[in-house]
């Protein structure tokens, strides 16, 4: 079977999201599947839409100025013509879409083509719910929450099934195929642990709101005020909402928490593994409440089981409850306990090694597996 894994993402280096596309992809292809992928290419002053490995160019917009960027992205999402004639031109007969709020008019018609070639689709909605998330940001994103919302009912009419990290059994009134975010463990290293008088807490993320760094932010401020003997350090490593990182700096500085809490900005490779090697604990995901999240299942936690660190968060994983090397805070605004963390952390038994043998569940290889069995049964 001849397949196309469509994506409205870049293949960044430093983004979580375009690696985990990436090993989507090469895991599809493990598999047995005979697949190609189409991405996204930006460069300073043109968008293109291209075939993976092939250099085949579907679609290319050039724009003046920095500030149209967004809008071309936005045309390319609503017009998917280059896509269709490529994927009848060569004869293929699944298409894997990862769907970003994406419904609307052109959406809808892409999909009514497809189906009416019997073309097979599945679209994979990476978080579910994702409304308040749509609904907490800027007039933009206030915006496409509507036209989708307008528009993901017809998708029932023309969607196979729907991939999605969540337990439900159905979205939209489609069946669903439910998986757990994967790793390719052969990608991530072992920490190499270095001894510290310091316990030092590592954050990796692209970071929002719904991070909820700034909880453990306030948590160590509280913690220090009683001048504590065990030392801890906080490294917050990436960027992302401008707002929100803002926000954590200037917390930081209020508080005078300068030496505790470290911002490295984006990092990866070597330079991500040096930070990784001198940590201890890591820190996932706190507030992802504020979007109205409360079950999922985080690639984040499952890159730090990879690395063999302990870790923190707050939702519930269904793949990590009840585990001895993660400790669960609660799923709400109220302050972190960063001396029970402490206590925890100095009473556990389990090696990195042992936490890393828990992630080879989390194959990627195995999870994309899933898929195709689904697909064999509908």
């Amino acid at each position: 079977m001849k397949a196309l894994f469509l994506t409205p993402t870049s293949l960044n280096e430093y983004s979580g999201i375009d690696k985990k596309v990436l090993a989507q992809y090469e895991a599809l292809k493990e598999n047995g599947l005979d697949i190609e992928l189409c991405y996204i290419d930006k460069k300073e002053n043109t968008i293109e839409r291209k075939i993976f490995q092939k250099n085949i160019l579907l679609k290319k917009i050039k724009f003046t100025n920095i500030g149209l960027e967004k809008i071309v992205s936005v045309l390319l999402g609503w017009n998917f013509k280059d896509v269709e004639n490529y994927i009848f031109k060569n004869r293929i007969e699944l298409i894997y879409i990862r769907y970003e709020f994406a419904s609307n008019f052109g959406f809808i018609k892409f999909l009514k083509d497809l189906k009416n070639k019997n073309i097979k689709i599945l679209v994979e909605i990476p978080t579910y719910p994702y409304d308040q998330e749509l609904l907490n940001g800027n007039f933009r994103l206030k915006l496409r929450y509507f036209i989708d919302k307008y528009y993901r009912k017809k998708l029932k009419v023309f969607v196979n099934k729907i991939v999605t990290f969540s337990e439900d059994k159905e979205i939209y009134g489609i069946p669903t195929i439910n998986i757990s975010n994967g790793i390719d463990i052969n990608k991530i290293s072992l920490i190499k642990k270095r001894e510290n008088e310091k316990i030092r807490f590592i954050g990796v993320a692209g970071l929002a709101f719904w991070h909820g760094f700034d909880r453990f932010i306030l948590a160590i401020k509280e913690y220090y005020k009683n001048n504590p003997k065990q030392k801890i350090i906080f490294n917050i490593v990436g960027d992302g909402n401008k707002n929100y990182m803002e926000t954590l700096k200037n917390m930081v500085k209020e508080n005078k928490l300068e030496k505790y809490v470290i911002f490295h900005g984006r990092k990866c490779g070597k330079e991500l593994d040096e930070i990784y090697d001198s940590s201890d604990i890591a820190v996932g995901s706190l507030g992802r409440f504020r979007s109205g999240l409360y079950v999922m299942k985080p690639l984040k936690n499952r890159e730090y089981c990879a690395k063999g660190l302990p870790m923190i968060y707050s939702e519930t994983d269904l793949d990590f409850e009840g585990q001895d090397f993660v400790y669960k805070v609660s799923h709400d605004e109220s302050l972190i306990n960063i001396g029970e963390i402490i206590e925890w952390y100095k009473n556990l038994k389990m090696s990195s090694n042992e936490i890393r043998e828990y992630s080879k569940l989390f194959s990627w290889s195995i999870q994309m597996k899933k898929v195709l069995d689904g697909i064999k049964e509908s």
